[in-house]
């Protein structure tokens, strides 16, 4: 079985991130440990420790494959950002791609919309792209210039 799980602040009970493992135990372990390239999680388990406060891990659901479990990874990821959640997730933004994050900031500069207005995309994508830039301010055109941590192979 595959467990679909989120890591919880224990300070104030939010969802920060959401995964997937087949063994709950060694993948806490891995969290704890900081271990992994996702830099903004990294810093906030190692703020709690510093702050004396136990990262909370809890299973959502199991499911029995690899493709269901991603699946439903993906389906906790969008409920949790449609509640407002910023998540710590590298997929929430690999799933927007560097062009569309850069044809945001074009059209921004166009019409000279404020940094923090939702973007000029219409449809899913536009609905999708409007939270994402809501919860994740720092993704800026300069970080994305850059090939930042939140597209680490996507740019160009």
């Amino acid at each position: 079985m595959i467990a679909v799980y989120v890591l919880i602040d224990p300070r104030n009970d939010v969802v920060r991130y959401v995964g997937i493992t087949d063994d709950v135990y060694k993948r806490f372990s891995q969290h704890v440990q900081c271990s992994g390239n996702n830099i903004d999680k990294n810093e906030w388990i190692q703020e709690l420790k510093s702050e004396s406060f136990m990262l909370i891990m809890r299973t959502l659901e199991q499911v029995e494959t690899i493709e269901k479990a991603k699946g439903r990874e993906q389906y906790w990821i969008r409920y949790y950002l449609s509640l407002g959640v910023r998540l710590f997730n590298l997929d929430v933004a690999k799933s927007f791609t560097y062009k569309d994050f850069q044809s945001i900031f074009e059209s921004k500069s166009k019409t000279g919309q404020a940094k923090n207005s939702s973007p000029l995309i219409k449809g899913e994508l536009g609905s999708r792209v409007s939270v994402i830039m809501k919860l994740y301010p720092e993704i800026t055109p300069e970080r994305l210039a850059k090939k930042s941590r939140y597209f680490p192979t996507a740019c160009p």
